[in-house]
């Protein structure tokens, strides 16, 4: 009381300590959680690729649904050769249907005109990766490769039924618009379109793998360009165009 009439004789006005509305809420504060950690996917084990063999349809989960793994294998796993290998023959294999039902003629020109052209362009890959100090292997060179490969191959698969069918209906319909010729070239310039982007999308991500060949992507871009020139002259070669 004596305190208050104090400071009113001296006609300063009392000064009131600012409260803290979460002390006064009764309520403390709470820490913030920690971030959650980057966990990078497990890579494909070889138990998981032979798995693959049995079961074809493991392929396209794989090589289409599986970016995570796929870079995660390629950074550091240690079954590279089994993915190789996979990866080989879905390029290979998956192209023969629609190499027998369009208008190619053949089933081992689809095969031959991307895993052809990918062996042709593939040593320039892997000798440049070495000059410029990448660290890449022969064997993660070749799997990185390859996923332009599978990609485009497993596309040619899916495309088989409707080549198939454009082809059976325009013989029995001849006044068709479309041209089944040029809708096989148009299908399988997009399957290889397709295979350019699922490497880039393997290698784009900010992972262990890009941590580790930080300029992997320097060296693979030119060079899908080379590859990209080299198919091209391979399907007028073998007659594709």
């Amino acid at each position: 009381m004596s305190n208050e009439m104090n400071e009113e004789v001296d006609g300063r006005q009392p000064v009131r300590q600012p409260q803290d509305p979460l002390a006064a809420e009764g309520s403390p504060t709470e820490p913030k959680p920690p971030p959650l950690p980057n966990i990078m996917p497990e890579p494909f084990s070889a138990q998981d690729l032979r798995r693959a063999v049995t079961r074809p349809q493991l392929l396209a989960e794989y090589v289409l649904g599986s970016k995570e793994r796929l870079r995660s294998t390629l950074s550091g796993g240690k079954a590279i050769w089994a993915l190789a290998g996979l990866l080989m023959a879905a390029s290979v294999l998956s192209t023969i249907p629609y190499g027998m039902l369009s208008p190619v003629g053949s089933p081992w020109k689809v095969a031959a005109l991307f895993t052809g052209s990918l062996l042709i362009c593939f040593p320039c890959l892997y000798m440049f990766g070495q000059f410029l100090g990448l660290g890449l292997s022969v064997a993660r060179s070749l799997a990185l490769a390859l996923i332009v490969t599978s990609t485009a191959g497993l596309f040619t698969f899916a495309f088989s039924p409707i080549i198939w069918f454009i082809t059976f209906s325009v013989e029995a319909v001849p006044q068709s618009p479309v041209s089944p010729r040029h809708l096989s070239v148009f299908l399988l310039g997009l399957s290889l379109l397709l295979g350019v982007v699922q490497i880039d999308r393997c290698l784009r991500e900010p992972d262990a793998l890009s941590r580790r060949f930080p300029h992997v992507l320097l060296l693979v871009a030119p060079w899908l360009v080379l590859l990209v020139f080299i198919t091209y002259r391979m399907a007028r070669l073998l007659g594709v165009l």
